[in-house]
């Protein structure tokens, strides 16, 4: 290289010598006027020097040693790791050549980015390790960070819900699941929710995920002689263990009977075959009176 073409691209030169093989081969990717890498200035003989070096993990480049390279070798990594990167984020898909894209720079702050290879006439996307013809600009098969929405075409969701009535019979302070019939869906998602119209026990199908899971339902209770404790739940697989997010409600002795709605919420994870259904638990030996019950299941 001469002196001349070195006072015509200093910007590259030393960005070559920080980046490249033959230079520090340092994957930095520093502004490319040399704002955090030095200072530039002319001497008396209009030739570069460079002054105020910021870089602490190496010296700053000679004279020398920038006139002992190739000039086209200095500008082809220029291009490839500066110019065609921003290229491609301004103009997806950016068109390149498959010979062309083996060149460039490609890191984490690139994930999604899109090209067109005119050599394999095929769009592809920067995964973070190499650049794909079947993933996603927003979710990369190989990892990276989502961005924007995502809408699933059939989601993992349904409800149902029985104006019957059951009267459940409590042993004192024995959790049970509440069975009632006559179960009508209002609405299926993805067909991997099922229940059983007899008995309201919901079963899932599919992977492991999570679940919003709510229950409305009504129940009745007799006046109780002294007060009591009635505490509802979501049965996991039939359990009769009271865990997670709970109602409670306290009968006062002698007040009239009458009627109650309430509700359940809760987020459960849910795998293969795992099932739900509404459980209670009372303080007394007693009827409890239940109608109208509902579930609504969601993933999220």
């Amino acid at each position: 290289m001469l002196q001349s073409d070195y006072n015509s691209y200093p910007y590259q030169c030393i960005l070559y010598y920080c980046g490249s093989s033959e230079g520090q081969n340092d994957p930095t990717v520093y502004q490319i006027d040399l704002s955090d890498v030095c200072g530039l200035y002319y001497d008396g003989s209009d030739n570069i020097q460079i002054s105020d070096w910021l870089l602490g993990g190496y010296s700053s480049p000679s004279t020398v040693t920038i006139l002992t390279y190739t000039l086209s070798d200095v500008l082809d990594f220029y291009n490839n790791f500066y110019i065609i990167p921003a290229d491609i984020a301004a103009n997806e898909p950016y068109m390149i050549s498959t010979s062309d894209l083996a060149n460039i720079r490609a890191d984490n702050s690139m994930i999604g980015f899109v090209v067109y290879d005119t050599t394999a006439q095929s769009t592809k996307y920067w995964s973070g390790s190499n650049w794909y013809t079947t993933a996603s600009r927003y979710l990369s098969s190989s990892g990276g960070n989502i961005t924007g929405n995502i809408l699933q075409s059939a989601p993992s969701c349904s409800s149902w819900w029985s104006v019957a009535g059951a009267s459940i019979s409590y042993t004192a302070s024995t959790p049970k699941v509440i069975s009632m019939g006559s179960f009508t869906q209002v609405f299926d998602g993805n067909s991997d929710l099922s229940i059983n119209t007899s008995t309201g026990e919901v079963t899932y199908t599919g992977s492991t995920r999570y679940f919003r899971i709510t229950c409305d339902y009504d129940y009745t209770a007799l006046v109780p002689l002294s007060t009591q404790t009635l505490t509802h739940y979501l049965s996991k697989n039939g359990s009769t263990s009271i865990s997670g997010k709970k109602t409670e409600v306290t009968f006062v002795a002698l007040n009239s009977a009458k009627k109650y709605s309430d509700s359940i919420s809760d987020i459960i994870s849910l795998a293969n075959n795992d099932t739900l259904q509404l459980g209670g638990e009372y303080s007394a030996t007693a009827s409890i009176s239940y109608s109208n019950i509902s579930y609504c299941i969601s993933q999220i």
